[in-house]
């Protein structure tokens, strides 16, 4: 019978009509069977920003344009930027000195211009700073993030970044529908620190109102993921190339992702065969 309700179902309207009508028409069958493969029931999905939904490689025509940097600089210093602004997060957080991501990514600038003799203008540091507003995001989110939406899961926003960055940063892609309508940000903590702190991780968490159980964690950062199933959480890696970029941490000691793929739109069958 089960089968001949999903069918009627989906004429009539899809996954909430299915859900009302096996209901009334077989409570204890569906009790009993609790959908456990073709309806999962929804969960949390946390995705981070910065190089998992958005393209930090997508400044490299900026930087090219640049005279100081050209063709020749460009590779070097943007690898070199993003590696430093997560390092200064990473030193930050360990100090117990927290400053806005903002303020990491201009110091990290600042430091790559000087170990590259790449000698920029203060108008335009503050370009390049201001482009991390308007990074690209991937072409496979929006598909993957509807997809899942779709299914009644919750995708929230979630950030090293501070709230308007990432407000403007989803805004500017046209992807402020696919997301809860709350961005969480450490920038928000009442003592702000980086991921992986597990303290980030348990704010998403009192903020989303979700539980580990059924939380989930998206990221192309290695750290983020160690972090996020650190505290209990199901991960996924999302890894979008090869070596040398993406290699994930040999720790004996950590869990490793729940998942790996290579594009958003593999995410609703992960969840699905994971929950």
């Amino acid at each position: 019978f089960l089968n001949q309700d999903l069918v009627g179902a989906r004429m009539e309207g899809g996954v909430g009509s299915m859900l009302t009508s096996m209901f009334t028409r077989h409570p204890f069958s569906v009790a009993r069977r609790c959908f456990t493969a073709s309806v999962p029931c929804p969960v949390t999905i946390a995705f981070d920003m910065y190089g998992t939904t958005f393209d930090v490689n997508g400044m490299g025509f900026m930087l090219r344009a640049l005279p100081a940097i050209g063709a020749a600089k460009e590779p070097a210093l943007n690898a070199m930027w993003r590696s430093k602004q997560l390092e200064y997060t990473f030193r930050r957080s360990t100090m117990d000195c927290y400053v806005p991501l903002t303020s990491c990514t201009r110091q990290a600038l600042d430091f790559c211009c000087d170990a590259l003799d790449a000698r920029l203008t203060e108008t335009e540091r503050v370009d390049l700073c201001s482009a991390y507003l308007r990074l690209p995001a991937f072409p496979d989110c929006r598909p993957g993030l509807e997809a899942l939406k779709a299914r009644g899961h919750r995708c929230v926003a979630f950030s090293n970044g501070t709230q308007k960055d990432v407000t403007s940063l989803i805004a500017s892609a046209n992807l402020q529908y696919c997301f809860e309508d709350r961005v969480v940000v450490v920038d928000d903590m009442p003592r702000p620190v980086f991921k992986p702190s597990p303290e980030v991780y348990h704010f998403l968490t009192s903020q989303a109102e979700s539980s580990p159980d059924d939380t989930w964690l998206v990221s192309s950062n290695p750290f983020d993921v160690i972090g996020a199933a650190h505290v209990g959480w199901k991960t996924v890696w999302m890894k979008r190339g090869g070596k040398p970029n993406y290699v994930f941490d040999p720790w004996p000691d950590a869990k490793g992702p729940t998942a790996i793929v290579s594009s958003f739109k593999e995410l609703p069958d992960v969840v699905m065969r994971h929950s």
